[in-house]
């Protein structure tokens, strides 16, 4: 006869595939200036010509991609690099390899709609301390 044992192991995760904190600290600042950019940019590409005339109607008026002669187009692109970063960080918060890729290449495409020495230096701060972590992306 024999003996159950009442005690098995619950599964739990594996320490291989367990998400270090400051890559979830990372994740979670992604999800909120790229969703906060998605947010925007959706909004610019959505009343882009509203804008346009109410910005050129103000004494303040200064040319800009907001109410540039290509302004749809400009937050369309920058709608879909924020909504491919968000996705890239996603993926990253899944421990996918893949999400590093994107969100690579999210950054630098965003680096050349942009033209903000702030926007670059944080991307690339962003991309850099997501690739000290990329060791620990397992799929």
């Amino acid at each position: 006869m024999e003996t159950e044992n009442k005690y098995q192991s619950s599964p739990v995760m594996e320490p291989e595939s367990r998400r270090p904190t400051f890559l979830s600290v990372l994740c979670i600042l992604s999800f909120i200036g790229s969703g906060l950019m998605v947010l925007f940019s959706a909004f610019m590409f959505l009343f882009a010509g509203d804008m346009k005339t109410l910005i050129q109607g103000s004494e303040y008026y200064m040319q800009s991609y907001v109410a540039g002669d290509n302004a749809v187009l400009n937050a369309f692109m920058i709608l879909v690099v924020s909504a491919a970063s968000l996705y890239g960080a996603i993926r990253m918060w899944h421990l996918a390899k893949m999400g590093f890729w994107i969100y690579f290449a999210a950054q630098f495409v965003a680096i050349f709609l942009t033209f903000s020495m702030l926007t670059i230096f944080i991307n690339a701060v962003f991309v850099l301390l997501y690739y000290l972590n990329y060791k620990y992306l397992i799929r």
